[in-house]
């Protein structure tokens, strides 16, 4: 009896340290092979500093990633401040674009710093650019199997146009050639105060957006796939060819032509932060398909894969969100010896 009242403190309290705190995202991001991480801050020790840091590492980290001796570039972002002003367009691939699948370049917040669809913390990206021309925060070209991380991105103040803005635009790469993934990013307030549109994520070929929300945004991902991705208070919320387990909810238009498949548009009850489903919801939680079994996914894609964090049910829940009840909420198991 004396054995197991000591051994009972133990287990309860490895109990509380594994479970997901409330609207947690448990994340296991697949790097690629071979990496080479550099850091991206303010602070003077990072490798790359900003704001000219990002353009520098492009351009250090351009060409061909293949062959057995070449490295994978990572870039670890730091909220060394708390937005990062993007006054230029950062072009990927105007050199020799790489087209290893399995050396990729990377931009992904650093562990601890991730956004988590946090409006005031983690990694933000801040679109400042202003003229009379068409401008997009990172501009992919050709550049093929590019991914970007647990990142946030917002407009600054400063932000105008008369033309078409956006964050991440990688129409021209050739059809084909690679996969841009964006995973676990939140876009947010992004509105064009000038007569041209904003595009969160602007693209027609293969590219791919997991566990991402638009929230209040002008057009949310126009892209060829959305998996497990939110759009709220929106003017488009979805322009993929292919959305599966996606909510879009409280847009002028939810979804802008393609197939959905497993989508809810209405009935979704959302915690204070308007995301998040609340306790309440039955039209999102446990209704997800099971897309590891299916699509084959790998945590480069969810990084929420069953008995990894994606479920807390029966099933996956719809959209970019997993619900996780409150720890207060939870019940403590009392065990009599």
């Amino acid at each position: 009896m004396k054995i197991a009242i000591k051994f009972f403190p133990s287990v309860l309290l490895i109990l509380l340290l594994a479970a997901p705190a409330s609207g947690a995202v448990v994340s296991s991001r697949k790097m690629p092979l071979n990496p080479d991480v550099k850091t991206f801050g303010t602070d003077p020790s990072r490798d790359f500093t900003h704001p000219t840091g990002l353009a520098d590492w492009e351009l250090a980290t351009r060409g061909n990633i293949t062959g057995e001796e070449a490295k994978s570039p990572v870039l670890e972002c730091y909220a060394d401040e708390a937005f990062y002003n993007i006054s230029a367009q950062v072009a990927f691939g105007n050199a020799v674009a790489n087209t290893s699948a399995t050396k990729f370049r990377v931009i992904k917040a650093a562990s601890g710093h991730e956004n988590r669809f946090r409006k005031n913390a983690g990694v933000i990206f801040r679109h400042a650019m202003t003229g009379i021309n068409d401008y997009y925060a990172f501009n992919t070209l050709d550049e093929a199997y590019l991914s970007f991380h647990d990142l946030g991105f917002t407009a600054h103040t400063t932000h105008n146009s008369t033309k078409n803005r956006g964050i991440i635009y990688c129409n021209k790469i050739t059809t084909g050639a690679g996969n841009t993934k964006i995973v676990g990013c939140y876009f947010f307030d992004l509105l064009n105060v000038g007569a041209g549109r904003f595009y969160t994520v602007f693209t027609s070929r293969a590219k791919l957006a997991f566990n991402c929300v638009t929230d209040n945004c002008d057009y949310g991902l126009q892209l060829s796939n959305a998996f497990n991705c939110t759009a709220v208070g929106c003017n488009v919320g979805f322009s993929a060819n292919f959305a599966t387990n996606c909510i879009a909810q409280g847009n002028v238009t939810d979804f802008s032509g393609g197939t959905q498949t497993n989508c809810v548009t209405s009935g979704v009850v959302f915690a204070d932060d308007g995301i998040s489903l609340a306790p309440s919801d039955i039209a999102a939680r446990d209704q997800g398909m099971d897309l590891y079994g299916t699509h084959a996914f790998n945590d480069d894609g969810m990084g929420r894969k069953r008995g990894n964090g994606r479920t807390t049910g029966p099933a996956w829940d719809i959209g970019a969100l997993e619900f996780y009840a409150p720890l207060s909420a939870r019940r403590i198991p009392f065990l009599l010896f």
